[in-house]
């Protein structure tokens, strides 16, 4: 497999920004929710992760890395760099910027993922769902009282602070800082899943509440584009490549449960290019096909279901798909409700004209539709949006190519 992007020239003279989240850590295997100090660091998987992500990102004359303190980020770093060296001897310089910490949640640190949702159901419910109203408190050092001066009482202070907020304005300084740098320029920022989706959404404009609308891979490639003058608005290239590590889509990273739905272009006429996904697809379970009633639409999900001979079809009008899919989607929340035994993640192939896709997107993100309608979707491949059944949508991807 390798890992493509059709970007035409004249992009290349804006800023490149490519975000890659740090490969597999310790505590990620070990299922811990933040790093932990006595379980920072990359696994064996980890390095050859990001040994893999250096040989992809040959192709990008990358003038300068950015990463944080932590170990993971920084062996991630090493290792693409190290595959850099195959290519010139002459290396961007690796710099640490303050400003890509990763997000503070002190409560939660060190703890495995099940024991915080068993400890803070509350606070865990709220950080799914209204992630810009979570808010931690945390202990200030205790300090004399003054009410009572000769005995030594002292009191201890608790401040609360917003984590995502916090974590958002950190981006924003990041950008204010590295873009004016790097005008022009491909720089490459390696840090963690939470500080790359508070980067892209305040490069797009999103608002803090949909701070888990954006998926990131561990070693999953990002890549943003700015106008040289100004680095607002940001324009999403790609989102979350994990071709490179030889897989056909990005991995479901939640509990498997829900609706996945894989955007495939209509209006594509490159029979190489079908082909290509249906291989891709080959071994990916799809349990529904939904398309526009056209010609060529019909001619497409023919040659990618090929190997999925038993696939539902369901062919609707342009006019009335997106109210025959929010009509599916609120029935299948329904039935899920009413039954605590559906384990099982269904997946849908749609394939509809690029317009339609875009609809999608800006619903996810909150944007209007003339806010995406100059976001390129490149011909040949696949857009991905994951629907849970408890939480709000999440973009895996965006621009998924993949050639077998």
């Amino acid at each position: 497999m390798s890992l493509t992007f059709n970007f035409n020239s004249r992009l290349h003279k804006k800023t490149t920004v490519i975000l890659v989240r740090h490969g597999e850590s310790i505590s990620n295997l070990e299922g811990y929710y933040l790093e932990d100090g006595a379980r920072e660091g990359l696994t064996e998987k980890g390095r050859c992760s990001a040994y893999l992500t250096g040989l992809a990102l040959k192709q990008y004359n990358i003038n300068a890395i950015y990463t944080n303190a932590l170990k993971s980020s920084q062996q991630t770093a090493i290792e693409i760099l190290t595959a850099l060296s195959t290519k010139s001897k002459l290396l961007p310089q690796m710099r640490q910027s303050e400003a890509l910490r990763e997000i503070d949640l002190p409560a939660w640190q060190g703890l495995p993922l099940d024991k915080v949702r068993e400890e803070f159901p509350e606070d865990y419910h709220c950080w799914q769902q209204r992630p810009h109203e979570f808010k931690m408190d945390v202990s200030s050092s205790p300090t004399p009282d003054k009410k009572f001066k000769n005995l030594a009482v002292c009191t201890e202070v608790k401040q609360s602070f917003f984590p995502v907020l916090n974590l958002y304005k950190q981006a924003e300084n990041f950008w204010k800082t590295v873009l004016s740098r790097h005008r022009g320029q491909t720089i490459l920022v390696v840090t963690h899943g939470a500080t790359n989706c508070a980067l892209i959404s305040t490069a797009l404009g999103l608002e803090p509440n949909l701070f888990h609308s954006i998926q990131q891979s561990n070693c999953g490639i990002s890549i943003l584009q700015f106008p040289s003058k100004t680095h607002h608005p940001g324009e999403l290239k790609a989102l979350n490549m994990t071709a490179h590590l030889a897989e056909n889509l990005p991995q479901v990273e939640e509990e498997q449960q829900g609706l996945r739905l894989l955007f495939v272009s209509a209006s594509n006429n490159n029979s190489q290019q079908i082909k290509q996904i249906s291989e891709q697809l080959q071994n990916v379970s799809i349990d529904f096909c939904l398309s526009q009633i056209l010609d060529h639409s019909q001619i497409i999900s023919d040659q990618i279901l090929r190997h999925h001979p038993n696939v539902m079809q369901f062919q609707v009008f342009k006019s009335d798909l997106l109210q025959v899919w929010h009509k599916k989607i609120q029935e299948r929340n329904q039935m899920v409700s009413a039954s605590k035994n559906e384990q099982k993640m269904r997946t849908g192939l749609v394939i509809v004209d690029d317009l339609i896709t875009k609809h999608f997107l800006s619903q996810v993100l909150n944007l209007s539709l003339n806010q995406v309608q100059n976001w390129q979707l490149d011909p040949g491949t696949i857009h991905s949006i994951y629907y849970p059944f408890e939480h709000p949508p999440t973009i895996q991807s965006l621009n998924y190519r993949c050639y077998v």
